[in-house]
């Protein structure tokens, strides 16, 4: 009876015989779990959503949040500096007293742009100005020149920044053969998004060119 049994065997017969106990069953053979444990996945299996020429991506999109991640294991290569709150940004600026003026910086929803000029007889006048949304400015700033320790003028003051307009927010300007160093820090709002300027810039008469260093902080 064995050997005639065997003898009917075949692999369309198993596979029949396999398909009916699944409809049967209703699928749940198809739930079964085909990986149950870390060990069983080879390193460099899974691939995310950036996989390598040739492979494809094992991640559901949108499945990974901040519970998949480990805390304190993201550095600042990444994460994408313009997109977080409160973070600092260094502002370099150089420039030659060609008259253009140019970016310095976005800073949240603010645009800084510098336009240092040098007049025929040495002169050099450098000046900052603000763009973006409708909003205001409140502005503390001291000068120098020389570096001689002498504040020639503490200012401070505020004003209104229309929207997509060059506003002169700042500027400093030296003699031929001197410089003038100006240093404050200025607050620019627009509803409840508030950046702070902390700078330091100087136009130079002796090289005929300006510069400016500083860092912007965005809050809400």
């Amino acid at each position: 009876m064995i050997q005639r049994i065997r003898s009917h065997l075949t692999y369309a017969n198993v596979m029949v015989t396999i398909l009916a106990f699944v409809v049967l069953g209703g699928g749940t053979a198809l739930a079964s779990y085909v990986v149950s444990s870390n060990s069983q996945v080879g390193p460099g299996t899974v691939s995310g959503h950036k996989p390598p020429s040739g492979k494809h991506s094992n991640l559901i999109a949108g499945s990974v949040n901040g519970q998949d991640v480990a805390a304190n294991s993201l550095t600042g290569a990444n994460v994408k500096e313009s997109s977080l709150t409160g973070t600092a940004q260094g502002l370099i600026y150089d420039s030659a007293g060609n008259g253009l003026r140019r970016k310095i910086a976005t800073v949240g929803p603010y645009t800084l742009k510098g336009e240092c000029d040098k007049k025929i007889a040495g002169a050099v006048f450098f000046h900052v100005y603000v763009n973006g949304p409708a909003g205001g400015f409140n502005l503390m700033d001291s000068v120098t020149e020389n570096d001689n320790g002498v504040d020639l003028r503490p200012d401070s003051r505020g004003g209104f920044i229309p929207a997509n307009t060059d506003v002169d927010a700042v500027a400093a300007g030296a003699d031929h053969g001197d410089f003038e160093r100006l240093d404050g820090t200025a607050f620019l709002q627009t509803g409840s998004k508030l950046v702070q300027v902390d700078f330091d810039m100087i136009a130079d008469g002796r090289y005929g060119d300006c510069l400016f260093r500083g860092t912007s902080t965005v809050a809400t």
